[in-house]
């Protein structure tokens, strides 16, 4: 039998005999102490586990992000070329837009020379003449001065139309005539122009008008106070025969 008198005692009797050991462990540790190491083994199997599966994850998500970075290029290179070829038939139709508005203002400017009669009619005045390009240089090269600038020159120089009629009285005015299919703010401004110059030049009154088929709204308010005439040109007017 053995005697335990010191404490050296328990540790050696502890230490020599595992049996003993054991019985003690049990009688001081509870069952979750005792269990513990092999939980921690089992834990760390797992963690371990987890990290492998993790990084096999972290690798597939750089793969993954390697082939989006592709992606992304090869789809920011399509927008890339998609935007150019999209500005390029941009470009197309806006020239396109703008010989169709260029021939148009040339039908136009044909088309409103045989309505002179009806223009001054709606105006008030009978008709008496048309001046031509070449009167109208004339009323600018008889000029004494030479004040008028080059631009408004030029715009009385490539007037549409200038009709010279009489009134009731027989009193002699001019109407200068800008024609559009579309009438804007251009064409009201070199008729309101063209107007102001052939008082100036002829010390006879003058009226701005224009004809189109449709005006923008930004000159709807100067004919409707007068300021300028429109004569309303038809679409079919626009279609060859």
């Amino acid at each position: 039998m053995t005697i335990i008198h010191t404490t050296d005692d328990l540790i050696r009797l502890l230490n020599e005999n595992d049996e003993f050991r054991q019985a003690v462990r049990r009688h001081v540790l509870s069952d979750e102490l005792i269990q513990l190491p092999e939980r921690l083994a089992k834990f760390e199997t797992h963690v371990e586990s987890f990290i492998d599966e993790q990084r096999q994850f972290n690798k597939e998500q750089r793969q993954f992000n390697k082939e989006q970075r592709q992606f992304n290029q090869r789809m920011e290179s399509s927008i890339g070329e998609l935007r150019d070829t999209v500005a390029q038939h941009g470009k197309v139709i806006g020239r396109q837009g703008d010989a169709i508005g260029e021939l148009r203002g040339k039908v136009a400017r044909q088309v409103v020379g045989v309505h002179f009669l009806e223009i001054a009619d709606g105006m008030g005045f009978r008709w008496k003449g048309i001046l031509t390009r070449w009167d109208l240089g004339q009323l600018i090269f008889q000029r004494e001065t030479n004040d008028i600038p080059q631009n408004d020159r030029r715009s009385f120089f490539r007037a549409d139309l200038v009709i010279e009629t009489t009134d009731s009285d027989g009193a002699i005015h001019y109407i200068a005539v800008e024609a559009s299919y579309t009438a804007d703010q251009r064409d009201t401004s070199r008729a309101q122009r063209n107007a102001t110059l052939l008082t100036q030049l002829t010390g006879h009154p003058a009226h701005a008008a224009i004809a189109s088929v449709r005006n923008v709204c930004e000159i709807q308010s100067l004919i409707d106070n007068g300021t300028v005439y429109w004569y309303a040109l038809e679409p079919g007017d626009f279609t060859p025969e």
